[in-house]
């Protein structure tokens, strides 16, 4: 009974594991791979961290309590923070046991977090190709905006100049009538929004015409699946 509880209450210290930023980015581009890495991610977490804090009692080196629910709870709060603490480079304390048990737990949650990122990082450049030109600079100028209102802190002063020489350079291309510069254009904005995207765990836009243009072509089809043939 200790041990489920232990697991289960690993479980929900793991929630809190990422920051509300990482699950919104995740779950905006891809929701499918987001509730498959999420899934994996409690059981390594939840299930795992709860057996990290329970194998010391097993051990008979930690009995924090005679209540088996008191010390489920404890174990696996103590589960949970000894994964959290290898996952972060720190390394866990505890028995030898308990640290490699920890530490593969720990690379497992990497592993998961690394899916995911790469998940949303193939959709977002899905996403960007299947823009139109308008589209497409219509992102590019909302994240040149950003760019321009950060501080010196988030991009250097340089850096800022320099990028956005390029993407201007390369938004005035995409506008010309020459096929080779648009192209050119076109897979420079779009690899600089997949980049920006990403380092900055941005989510999906809202509203994108893209999006809408699909959604009607959706409605349309449907339409047009109930009219009878004339």
């Amino acid at each position: 009974m200790s041990l489920v509880l232990a697991m289960l209450t690993a479980a929900v210290f793991a929630v809190f594991g990422f920051p509300f930023s990482s699950y919104q980015f995740w779950h905006s581009w891809s929701r499918k791979g987001f509730f498959a890495g999420f899934a994996c991610y409690l059981v390594l977490a939840g299930a795992g961290g709860g057996f990290v804090g329970w194998l010391p009692a097993q051990l008979g080196i930690l009995t924090p309590t005679e209540n088996g629910l008191i010390n489920g709870v404890i174990f696996g709060v103590a589960g949970s923070l000894a994964v959290r603490a290898d996952f972060g480079g720190r390394g866990a304390a505890g028995p030898a046991e308990s640290r490699r048990a920890a530490s593969l737990i720990g690379k497992g949650i990497d592993w998961t977090a690394a899916m995911l990122d790469q998940v949303a990082r193939r959709s977002i450049e899905n996403w960007a190709k299947k823009l139109s030109d308008g589209e497409l600079l219509e992102v590019t100028l909302d994240l040149v905006y950003g760019i321009g209102e950060a501080s010196p802190a988030a991009v250097p002063g340089r850096t800022k100049q320099t990028t956005l020489k390029a993407i201007t350079e390369a938004m005035a291309a995409l506008g010309s009538g020459k096929t080779e510069q648009r192209a050119e254009a076109r897979a420079r904005l779009t690899q600089f929004c997949l980049h920006y995207l990403c380092a900055r765990r941005t989510p999906k836009p809202i509203g994108n015409a893209g999006d809408a243009r699909d959604d009607a072509g959706v409605r349309g089809q449907a339409g047009g699946a109930g009219r009878p043939a004339g």
